[in-house]
């Protein structure tokens, strides 16, 4: 800190210009002289004090444009600052102004006598040099702060054969991702260096571990992690963190991500472990609100950010009896911004035309960057720690932590118990406690934004659920339309058949969660039309994850009801002896066995016999194949 008065040759900083007081008048009018072009300034001391005091001047050692001096609050300077005042106070007083050796002993062993057995007192020549540091300085209690010493480099470092042997070195060793260590550099410094000391005349001196390792210290830190780690590690290492995003209402801006959870789930059927579930979850920025969650073991997909956005924007159907502790769960509403990463989830075309379909803006963070949406992943840390790292069978946030914990051993909890706790946690707990960074509770948060906007919804849950449909394309045909071995038909279908004829390729959707009815698209008007299931009881309510379940249980009893090597190998002799007949057969009989076939035996036909026998027909005169089928043709009356 500089302490200094209105004197001349005083150096003070005016509107951001450096001035001089060359001289004071009787009548306190100081001439202020500008050092960049020596021009002069006239000002009253009383003008001086009221730009002082609003804060447009300042004393010349004092630090201006936002930096800061952190040596001027450390405590261990200021414990050094009065230790030497007290001294240099003490001088002052009794010898004057100008720093001298003459009773400084004297004043050291006065002030010293009130000074505990600890205290080490200072000799004249010390305390001669803090009070010519103190007086040099201008006064500035930064004179007597500890000051670190600098590196001290070897002499060899100011050969160039040194220099740039040491540069090669840190490029080609030191600074690359194969992340090699200090001492392998300073080997590798130390071969080139001999190797340079065999060819040369005058052999060069290298310089010692220690000075090698505290000039590689002393390299850019960003330079050393962006060539050790990456420059995306360098920019997340050195990143400036502030408010984030302003956000003036509720769903202004919602983040959404997925997660594995840090615990094994354990399968009462099967009695063995399912493994670790995924959670998807969206979170209200302005409020901090949980708007809506999806836990299972559908991987990170369209389907489970389907499952997720859908359980967001309808309201929470909590019966009375169900209620946990009398609290709701009020979070509803169509988000205006959904802030995702770059999943292959989030670029799906069906959730684009989803967003797009209920005017959801979709913002994709920079790659590799989950700052960008860091509320919904500090969200999924919290929910790790204090729910799943509590239970039997958790995995803990990384293998440090987990130690020799057995986690799946231990996994006793199934996903309907893990599910009602996390609800339970989310209701009664997360939503209900103070957050830092809104100054309030979530649930609070939310009912004031509910005054301000409302949330917005769609016309009908059901057009919702025709929303979050997947679109594919079928050829139309009397049976309708199929999709997975199912059949869809109705005389709508039979209309557009009509129109468009067959094999017309149409648009359709389905709900994931609901193959009892599918929808298809009028190809010129654009309009859709719900078309149900032939199998509709079965079809209804039914899962797209079900029915595949069912179809592959169905083909494993199929294989298992017969013998296939059984099967193949009598259709192998099937197909034998297929082909040593058609081996067999001449040309010629075959001929002949038409031509008798093509003929029209009417003869027997005319004839009021009962039986050809009786017509005394030689039937060894027409020549027959003994593998040749003829059809004997009778009339009316005969029959």
């Amino acid at each position: 800190m500089k302490i200094d008065y209105f004197h001349t040759d005083t150096m003070m900083i005016l509107d951001n210009v450096t001035y001089r007081i060359s001289r004071i008048t009787e009548n306190n009018q100081c001439i202020l002289e500008k050092l960049d072009n020596l021009s002069l300034v006239q000002k009253s001391k009383d003008e001086l004090l009221r730009l002082y005091q609003a804060g447009n001047l300042a004393f010349r050692s004092v630090i201006t444009h936002n930096q800061t001096n952190q040596n001027m609050v450390h405590p261990d300077n200021n414990r050094i600052f009065h230790e030497y005042y007290c001294y240099i106070q003490a001088a002052q007083r009794k010898l004057g102004n100008k720093p001298t050796t003459v009773g400084l002993q004297e004043i050291i062993d006065l002030e010293s006598s009130g000074k505990t057995a600890n205290h080490k007192k200072p000799s004249a020549i010390t305390l001669y040099r803090w009070w010519s540091k103190w007086v040099n300085s201008g006064y500035d209690s930064n004179a007597f702060q500890n000051k670190k010493r600098g590196p001290i480099f070897s002499t060899s470092f100011n050969n160039p054969v040194v220099k740039r042997i040491f540069d090669e070195v840190v490029d080609t060793v030191y600074l690359t991702r194969q992340n090699n260590s200090i001492k392998k550099t300073y080997d590798t410094f130390r071969f080139l260096i001999l190797e340079n000391n065999k060819k040369s005349i005058k052999a060069i001196k290298c310089p010692s571990r220690s000075q090698f390792y505290e000039k590689i210290n002393r390299l850019d830190k960003e330079l050393v992690i962006s060539s050790r780690k990456g420059k995306r590690i360098a920019q997340q290492y050195f990143r400036q963190t502030g408010l984030g995003v302003a956000v003036a209402h509720i769903l202004e801006r919602v983040e959404v991500d997925h997660t594995t959870l840090d615990i094994m789930v354990f399968n009462e059927n099967t009695k063995q472990v399912d493994g670790r579930p995924t959670l998807t979850a969206l979170i209200d920025v302005y409020s901090r609100m949980i708007l809506g969650i999806e836990i299972g073991f559908e991987p990170p997909s369209q389907l489970s950010v389907m499952r997720a956005l859908k359980n967001s924007i309808l309201p929470k159907n909590i019966k009375p009896e169900e209620k946990l502790n009398k609290h709701d769960w009020p979070a509803y509403g169509i988000p205006i911004t959904l802030v995702c990463d770059n999943g292959m989830e989030f670029h799906a075309k069906d959730l684009r035309r989803m967003c797009a379909e209920l005017n959801i803006e979709l913002i994709f963070c920079p790659k590799q960057q989950p700052h960008y949406k860091g509320h919904i992943e500090r969200f999924m840390g919290t929910l790790n720690r204090q729910v799943c790292h509590l239970i039997q069978g958790t995995t803990f946030s990384n293998i440090t932590m987990r130690g020799d914990y057995n986690s799946i051993d231990s996994a006793t909890i199934t996903l309907s118990e893990l599910k009602q706790l996390i609800y339970q946690w989310l209701i009664t707990d997360y939503i209900q406690s103070p957050h830092k960074g809104i100054g309030t509770i979530p649930i609070k948060k939310w009912q004031e934004g509910l005054s301000i906007l409302p949330p917005r919804l769609p016309e009908s849950a059901e057009y919702l659920n025709f929303i979050l449909t997947i679109e594919f394309e079928r050829l139309l045909s009397h049976e309708g339309i199929q999709f997975e071995h199912l059949f869809y038909n109705s005389h709508e279908i039979k209309a557009l058949r009509i129109l468009y004829g067959d094999k017309r390729k149409i648009k359709c959707r389905y709900d994931p969660e609901n193959l009892g009815y599918i929808w298809a698209q009028e190809p010129q008007k654009k309009y859709y039309i719900k078309i149900p299931c032939v199998q509709f009881e079965y079809a209804k309510n039914t899962s797209l994850f079900q029915h595949k379940q069912v179809l592959q249980e169905k083909n494993q009893i199929r294989k298992s009801s017969h013998n296939e090597s059984e099967l193949l190998t009598s259709r192998s002799a099937l197909y034998a002896k297929i082909q040593s007949i058609n081996k067999k057969q001449p040309i010629k009989k075959r001929t002949s066995a038409r031509l008798f076939n093509e003929q029209n035996i009417s003869f027997l036909s005319d004839t009021k016999k009962e039986s050809t026998i009786e017509h005394n027909i030689n039937l060894t005169d027409f020549f027959f194949d003994e593998d040749d089928e003829f059809e004997v043709v009778y009339n009316d009356k005969d029959e």
